[in-house]
């Protein structure tokens, strides 16, 4: 992918004057000495004839003056390119007439002397001054202003737009498979509307680093990607949607804080943020770290539902700064509640089910009542009732039928009077009266 933030390195374009030293054309080059503090007063430079033509073409003669186009985006010198593009003729001499035809060579000079104008061959024209040049032939165009320069040939056109202190601020490039559009400075894009058309990829990154890889893995992060829009809609029908980031903030204003549509806040929407998976799973997963849903408004809720919120077979969990509740909304409904003031409720409309593979604890500081409208019952290998201070069993009849044996330990009868034990008259063991309603020891 084209780098998008590299460096544009600014071309300088010079017209030099030159004396041609050697007529013979080697290669499409010929020697030239160039006029330039740069190069010594006996030192031939090579240099590129810009428009040979076949046949049509006249090599320059020697010890003629001509012009060469040089291009460089450092100091002029012999890595610099360099063009011979005419010779320079001040008159029109008889010589010059039987030599060249009239439109092959001409110069003009305007009233203030600060522009001049050539036209060199069919194949070639250039107008220079007031550090303005253009240059036109069969290669193409070149249009050169103060530093800003457009460059048009067959395989693409360049416009670049230097800064004063020659440093490249903007760029364009179009090419038959490629386009370029890049500057140093700020890069607007305004309209009614701006569309971005592609069969392939969009990427948004920084500078390209050095790390390689393909895509937005091989290059910086840039400062901030900003939207500010009314609507936004991401359709990714066909693929996934990813956000790899260190964190993930979202602030949503909703429509009742802004008004929706009317703009009267209050009339809009209740649902700020909706999370819809038409098809498929939505998983919320912390690798590390914790996993927090809440509201921040102190009487708001947070809740979570188990099938459609339109039908009847649906669960939820809701929590509040004062409870949280535990439901499921069938026609046979069942809740837990937790209570702010320490209170918890457990409700079935059918049954309620304790099943653990070891121990089920049931402990209360005070009282514990089991309220059973038909039967308790407790079913167990060994069962132990235990009373610190008095237990009591209260009942119309109590039934020890199917017991076979019962032992009350060593006991003495305090007698009463009254009680069980006075239906038999003496103890057939000790031989003492029973006549007490309690036993002791």
């Amino acid at each position: 992918m084209q780098e998008f933030n590299q460096r544009i390195k600014p071309v300088q374009t010079y017209i030099f004057e030159c004396t041609v030293k050697s007529d013979l054309v080697i290669d499409g080059h010929i020697k030239v000495l160039l006029h330039h503090p740069h190069f010594a007063s006996d030192e031939w430079v090579d240099v590129k004839i810009l428009v040979p033509d076949g046949n049509a073409f006249k090599p320059p003669e020697k010890n003629s003056t001509g012009l060469v186009l040089v291009t460089t985006n450092g100091p002029v010198d012999q890595n610099s390119q360099m063009y011979y593009i005419g010779r320079i003729v001040n008159k029109f001499s008889e010589e010059d007439q039987k030599n060249t035809a009239a439109d092959d060579i001409k110069q003009t000079i305007s009233k203030d002397k600060n522009t001049r104008s050539y036209v060199v061959d069919d194949n070639a024209g250039m107008i220079s001054g007031d550090n303005k040049i253009a240059i036109g032939n069969k290669e193409g165009l070149h249009i050169q202003a103060d530093g800003n320069v457009i460059n048009l040939s067959k395989e693409k056109l360049s416009i670049t737009v230097n800064s004063p202190a020659g440093e490249a601020n903007s760029n364009l490039i179009l090419a038959q498979k490629q386009a370029l559009l890049q500057t140093t400075g700020i890069l607007t894009f305004r309209g009614n509307d701006v569309a971005i058309f592609t069969n392939g990829n969009i990427q948004f990154s920084g500078n390209k680093g050095t790390t390689g890889g393909d895509g937005v893995h091989g290059y910086e992060a840039m400062g901030k990607f900003l939207v500010k829009s009314s609507l936004v809609d991401i359709n990714t029908t066909g693929g996934p949607f990813i956000v790899n980031s260190t964190n993930v903030s979202m602030k949503l204003t909703g429509g009742k804080l802004t008004g929706g549509g009317s703009g009267i806040p209050g009339t809009g929407p209740d649902a700020a943020f909706n999370v819809q998976a038409l098809m498929g799973d939505i998983y919320l997963e912390g690798t590390v770290g914790d996993v927090s849903i809440g509201t921040l408004n102190p009487i708001g809720t947070t809740k979570v539902y188990g099938g459609s919120m339109i039908s009847p077979m649906q669960s939820s969990l809701q929590l509040t700064g004062t409870g949280a509740t535990l439901e499921n909304l069938s026609p046979l409904p069942s809740k837990l509640q937790l209570g702010a003031a320490g209170n918890a409720t457990l409700e079935a409309t059918l049954d309620i089910t304790l099943d653990a593979l070891k121990n089920v604890n049931i402990t209360s500081l005070l009282n514990t009542t089991i309220d059973s409208k038909v039967q308790v019952a407790i079913k167990t290998l060994t069962a132990e009732i235990e009373g610190t201070i008095m237990t009591k069993i209260k009942a119309a009849i109590l039934d020890l039928k199917e017991s076979k044996i019962i032992d009350a330990g060593p006991k003495l009868v305090a007698p009463t009077g009254s009680g069980p034990f006075c239906a038999l008259p003496v103890c057939v063991i000790t031989g003492a009266p029973h006549t007490g309603d309690k036993a002791m020891g």
